[in-house]
């Protein structure tokens, strides 16, 4: 209490000085809906060309082409999708015009208890499965009982 004192100063505040930006009107924004038919996405990713990538649980990745408003698929993960496990996750590398990697978390399918977080390289708007590197895997249940 005493810090708060402190920096608020022994004279009555002024709150007329107290200013913050603008919000926006609503008829500045538009929705624009970038793809349909999409089965349980969880995240998207939006690369420095204005592309989209969307990850669904159950191990699709797919691309949203910004230049001509199409949706394909860039790849598929085999993951466990029962309880909430699945692909979860996707982030595009802070130098990914040079780089081109691409990181997703996910559930491996299998009897392997871990998630996974991965770097995969995107080439030619496809993720390039054989370049996965493996960078941290957390154990997890795989019961009835867990959010994942």
């Amino acid at each position: 209490m005493g810090g708060i004192l402190w920096a608020a100063g022994e004279e009555d505040l002024d709150y007329t000085k107290a200013t913050t930006i603008r919000v926006p009107e609503e008829t500045h924004f538009h929705q624009v809906v970038l793809a349909e038919d999409l089965d349980e996405p969880t995240e998207l990713a939006v690369i420095n060309n204005g592309d989209v990538l969307i990850v669904e649980r159950k191990g699709e990745i797919k691309i949203f082409k910004a230049s001509n408003g199409t949706t394909k698929l860039a790849g598929k993960l085999e993951v466990h999708s029962e309880e909430e496990d699945g692909l979860m996750g996707v982030a595009v590398d802070p130098d990914f015009q040079n780089n081109k990697w691409v990181y997703l978390y996910y559930s491996p399918a299998g009897a392997e208890l871990v998630n996974v977080l991965s770097r995969f390289v995107l080439k030619e708007d496809l993720i390039d499965m054989s370049s996965e590197k493996r960078i941290i895997e957390v154990p997890v249940q795989r019961e009835e009982c867990c959010h994942t």
